[in-house]
């Protein structure tokens, strides 16, 4: 993400690749600071909204739960494709049971509990 601020601050105009990359990397890794900036950057410039990007964004504020901006943004792209659906509906899924830890990964007493229920 540094180098993202750092290519920018040197006089580098990202195309929509770079920023949908940018922007799925926000979305693994729970920033969703710099993808709210990545945004503005996308409205500041003029950055044309293509469905790679569009759904690079809907990702990013779907997986940082923020669900609401992600389907105002579903609702405003003119064109959607199967990842576009994909990643609004996995951003409505309810999240998913936390695993359990395989046995011998467990703390001591923990192995135990787990195998009563």
């Amino acid at each position: 993400m540094v180098l993202f601020s750092a290519m920018v601050s040197e006089g580098f105009e990202p195309s929509g690749v770079v920023l949908a990359s940018v922007l799925s990397a926000c979305a693994q890794s729970s920033c969703s600071s710099l993808g709210k900036e990545i945004h503005a950057y996308i409205d500041d410039k003029g950055v044309e909204m293509n469905v790679i990007l569009g759904t690079a964004l809907i990702n990013m504020y779907a997986k940082n739960g923020e669900l609401i901006e992600a389907r105002r943004i579903f609702d405003g792209l003119r064109e959607r494709n199967a990842a576009t659906w994909n990643a609004m509906i996995c951003g409505l899924a309810p999240p998913r049971p936390r695993q359990r830890s395989h046995p011998y990964v467990c703390r001591d007493g923990e192995r135990e509990r787990e195998s009563e229920a």
